[in-house]
């Protein structure tokens, strides 16, 4: 389920010499022994980079890992929020998105935030899951700082999502507000062969049921829940 979602399965090993020692023992040994040398058990065994070992931790999880996760807590709570901002020498700068707003608009993001102030942003990576729970960050926060703007991103690493994206944006168009449509965007992300998403590493994006929210302000993600 994972290859083309995180992949690059074979790329990343230290040289090409492993593949064929990987795919042979595959093909040849009894099934008890497959598991011992498939690719997730090489990377599980001999990820040493620190790109081997994102790609280690996203192969362990995948869908099935993310589905029980979500299905044994509801609320999407994976982890403790601190009620204090990041340090801005340790904030992360928020990644690169480009897309297309519910409005139709091209947006390019962080440049649209304003970096004076702070701007809320949540972020799902599946058009109709998290975005109640992102809703019950944002309307609460549009009704505590109502000169703060707020955005929302759906952010998608899907070949079937990117086929029919368009389609579920102008279905989802009518129920968004027209005040929030401009800065309410579908980012499609290619599949990656050759890496990890640079959008749901850089962001902790780890299940893709829930919906997440962050601060931004001058770039950097200084807060996260």
């Amino acid at each position: 389920l994972n290859m083309l979602r995180y992949g690059p399965i074979l790329r990343t090993l230290p040289s090409w010499k492993h593949v064929a020692p990987l795919i042979r023992v595959h093909v040849r040994v009894p099934s008890r022994s497959v598991s011992k040398w498939n690719v997730f058990g090489w990377y599980k065994e001999n990820a040493k980079t620190e790109k081997q070992i994102q790609l280690r931790d996203q192969l362990q999880e995948g869908a099935f890992h993310e589905y029980k996760q979500f299905a044994n807590d509801p609320k999407g709570k994976l982890f403790t929020i601190s009620d204090k901002p990041i340090p801005k020498h340790k904030a992360a700068a928020f990644p690169p998105i480009s897309g297309t707003s519910m409005s139709l608009k091209k947006v390019e993001l962080p440049a649209s935030f304003d970096s004076s102030q702070p701007t809320f942003v949540g972020v799902t990576t599946k058009p109709f899951y998290g975005a109640d729970m992102v809703d019950s960050w944002r309307i609460p926060f549009e009704h505590t700082f109502p000169a703060y703007p707020t955005w929302q991103v759906v952010t998608m690493e899907n070949v079937l999502y990117m086929s029919v994206g368009p389609v579920m944006q102008l279905a989802q168009r009518s129920s968004v507000d027209k005040s929030r449509r401009d800065r309410y965007l579908y980012h499609y992300e290619k599949p990656h062969i050759t890496d990890v998403n640079p959008i749901t590493t850089a962001l902790g994006l780890s299940n893709s049921f829930v919906g997440y929210v962050f601060i931004v302000q001058d770039g950097l993600v200084r807060w996260r829940g």
